[in-house]
């Protein structure tokens, strides 16, 4: 198949069913904290450094940096290591983390994840320039983790299985934009809906695009002080219909129900104080 007609894996984060509960249903967990940087797909191949290519998660294609595109063909060897594709992190420095990896030589990897592993540091050493990620048990405290969130797979499938799941280490919740400072680019008043009306929760710099009053985002955020979000940003998860006006869901209430992300009704934990 050829590379351009590669689809990445989707790995799907799910706030609908506590964090906890999705751990527990995977039978042998393998929790990859992630730090840094952003996914990327890399195909490697036997003819020069020009076979190397990479995509990101939606399918486009990028080209690497020169040095990483030569260490990487110094590991092609015939006979050996002819070709594969890896899923990587672009780390912020530029430099590589190899998180996976989907095919070798033609053939799709089914072993288990840590064979994989195992595999990746046989091919590539430990001083190639080149890192590879931590492992973490299920039942580590992964929100005292300094990772910004977590891929989970099942060790015992290949990487393209549909298993693979994401866990935020962060609260995502819903609220209105108040308003947009006219004198500070980039800034805006975000407020939560009470049965009183509406309260102030502070400002959230957002320069990437143009946000309206009165719509609905999610914030995301790791820290509650006086019962409201501090040091947030704007959350990755975001309703697929923007903007979206509605107000249902924006209840400050949500802030007395955050660990429900992670344990449910029946376990709940203290919030992050």
């Amino acid at each position: 198949m050829p590379f351009s007609n590669f689809k990445p894996p989707l790995y799907k984060c799910d706030f609908d069913v506590p964090f906890a509960e999705q751990l527990s249903k995977i039978n042998d967990p393998v929790v990859i904290p992630v730090q840094q940087g952003k996914r990327a797909y890399i195909k490697l191949g036997p003819e020069s450094i020009n076979s190397i290519q990479a995509v990101d998660i939606k399918g486009n294609a990028f080209t690497l940096d020169k040095n990483i595109q030569e260490m990487l063909a110094s590991k092609v060897a015939i006979g050996s290591f002819e070709s594969g594709v890896l899923e990587t992190y672009i780390l912020d420095d530029g430099s590589v983390c190899l998180y996976d990896v989907i095919m070798l030589n033609g053939t799709e990897i089914n072993s288990s994840y840590k064979d994989r592993q195992k595999s990746l540091k046989g091919m590539f050493g430990h001083k190639s320039g080149f890192t590879y990620p931590d492992t973490l048990e299920a039942n580590s405290d992964l929100k005292s983790h300094p990772g910004r969130h977590f891929i989970v797979k099942d060790n015992s499938v290949s990487c393209l299985d549909s298993r693979t799941f994401v866990i935020p280490n962060f609260y995502s919740v819903k609220v209105l934009i108040e308003e947009k400072y006219s004198y500070r680019p980039g800034y805006y008043k975000v407020m939560f809906t009470t049965p009183e009306g509406y309260e102030t929760i502070g400002d959230l710099y957002h320069p990437h695009e143009e946000l309206y009053a009165n719509t609905q985002i999610q914030i995301a955020f790791k820290k509650v002080e006086n019962g409201k979000p501090v040091n947030f940003w704007f959350s990755p998860i975001q309703h697929k219909n923007k903007p979206n006006y509605d107000e249902a869901g924006t209840e400050i209430s949500q802030i007395s129900q955050l660990s429900y992300f992670w344990y449910g009704p029946e376990q709940a934990a203290p919030i992050l104080g």
